[in-house]
């Protein structure tokens, strides 16, 4: 399911595309989506509890000669909320925000 039309996006962004969905063991449900930007193929799985969404999991893999390189991160989703606790949009103690002047 793509919900922005290609011109809507910049030129330099990945275009994922829906892929597949199912049902997990646990019960979560899941929708599959992909890209690929030349040799790097991404993918995207987001999880559901009904129609809630509960974990976000991305892996990128990309093939240097014979070597595979790879990379992921998921995201496990506690809570969506239109006033999130100050705390959470903080930085951890000794870390400086260097992307403000």
């Amino acid at each position: 399911m793509e919900y922005f039309g290609d011109s809507m996006k910049s030129f330099a962004q990945r275009r994922y595309k829906f892929a597949t969905d199912g049902v997990l063991d646990d019960g979560l449900t899941y929708e599959d989506f992909s890209a690929r930007d030349g040799e790097i193929v991404s993918a995207i799985r987001c999880h559901f509890d009904g129609d809630e969404l509960k974990k976000i999991a991305f892996a990128a893999y990309s093939r240097e000669n014979s070597h595979i390189h790879a990379g992921k991160c998921i995201v496990k989703i506690l809570a969506f909320t239109d006033s999130p606790d100050k705390n959470l949009l903080s930085l951890p103690a000794g870390l400086t925000d260097t992307t403000k002047r």
